[in-house]
């Protein structure tokens, strides 16, 4: 074969003809089993090939000192790592599956960090619902413009600016009503015009009655008009007892008793029997003989403390 002792291949003499030359068959030939035999003949390293017949061979004529088996070896350890490597997300725009996990930032943080669910959690605990929302501590909106009338929240501020205030009267000013704003209310107002509806005068005080009731005495009492009374126990003839709807704070209060319309022209005197906060008890005598109680037709009682 026509390599030399540097493993140079170099084409045997005869076998380069030019154009218009005969090729003999002979050298033709020969040049072609050439080629073949150096195709199929272990390649020199300076021709790109190992030098050698086989891998522990050609290991040793590259220069390498790995075994086989070690070579084995490191192809092995690649392919776990590449196997670790694919289980692993890309660090831009990765894509994880499972439940991943991170750590739960501080709650109010506001940055690029990952929020995980426990601190998405917390922040939703710390806002109200939308619907019927429960708000604590001091609570804040804007104040609508004077005389807004729609369903937005009402401000402290909106309130006191839509009702009018005393709170900046002095007391004198407010026991003396000497305000003239007719918006203004003040204690000498609300008591002048009580005393106003009631056609009292002067200076001494007001009692207000406390319950009032007339009616029926005659068999089974009937109510014609009543205030705070619930109703009227018969006790027997003559003997009524007025049931108070809200009870006196007092049992020792005053009461006026009158009656007219006597079934007996003759029966004369209506008295306190018996009360307490709860009732009061009236009975009706007969005027010519006081053992004797009678039924009255018309009774109207009422009661002050």
């Amino acid at each position: 074969m026509a390599r030399n002792g540097a493993g140079v291949y170099s084409k045997p003499a005869g076998t380069s003809p030019v154009d218009g030359d005969d090729i003999d068959a002979a050298p033709f030939n020969l040049l072609m089993d050439d080629i073949a035999t150096d195709l199929n003949t272990v390649r020199p390293i300076v021709a790109g090939g190992t030098g050698a017949a086989n891998a522990p061979a050609a290991l040793i004529a590259l220069g390498l000192t790995a075994t086989a088996e070690e070579l084995n070896f490191v192809d092995g350890v690649t392919s776990a790592i590449q196997a670790q490597i694919n289980t692993k997300a890309n660090i831009a725009s990765p894509t994880f599956t499972g439940v991943p996990a991170a750590p739960t930032a501080s709650a109010a943080t506001n940055t690029t960090q990952l929020a995980t669910t426990a601190f998405v959690t917390t922040a939703n605990n710390l806002k109200a619902n939308i619907a019927s929302p429960t708000f604590t501590g001091l609570p804040a909106a804007d104040t609508a413009p004077p005389a807004t009338n729609t369903t937005q929240l009402a401000t402290t501020a909106f309130v006191m600016a839509a009702v009018p205030s005393t709170a900046t009267q002095s007391q004198a000013v407010w026991d003396a009503g000497s305000s003239t704003a007719e918006s203004t209310i003040t204690a000498r107002k609300l008591t002048d015009k009580t005393k106003a509806d009631f056609s009292v005068t002067g200076d001494a005080p007001m009692f207000a009655c406390r319950a009032w009731v007339t009616f029926d005495g005659t068999g089974t009492p009937a109510i014609g008009g009543s205030g705070n009374v619930s109703s009227i126990t018969d006790l027997g003839v003559g003997n009524y007892r007025i049931n108070f709807t809200t009870a006196m704070p007092i049992s020792s209060y005053c009461y006026t008793h009158a009656y007219s319309d006597e079934i007996n022209v003759q029966a004369g005197v209506g008295f306190h029997s018996s009360g307490n906060a709860n009732f009061l008890e009236v009975k009706h005598y007969n005027a010519a003989n006081a053992a004797n109680t009678v039924d009255k037709r018309r009774v109207a009682i009422a009661i002050f403390c």
